[in-house]
């Protein structure tokens, strides 16, 4: 990372293994690290899980 000027790092709170290594790598090299919640549902939006869903709901 330090080869491409990267000091900071953004991750969504996923609460995965991946966001545990990526948290991690940024405490061994040193970046800040900015976590991101998902914000609270807003009653009657639609919530989609994957673009194929997506995709099928807008073609409706």
């Amino acid at each position: 990372m330090p080869a491409h000027a990267i000091d900071a790092l953004v991750t969504e709170e996923g609460g995965s293994a991946m966001t545990a290594a990526k948290l991690e790598a940024a405490r061994t090299l040193g970046l800040m690290v900015v976590v991101v919640d998902r914000p609270p549902v807003t009653p009657g939006v639609p919530v989609v899980e994957s673009v194929k869903v997506t995709v099928a709901h807008l073609d409706r």
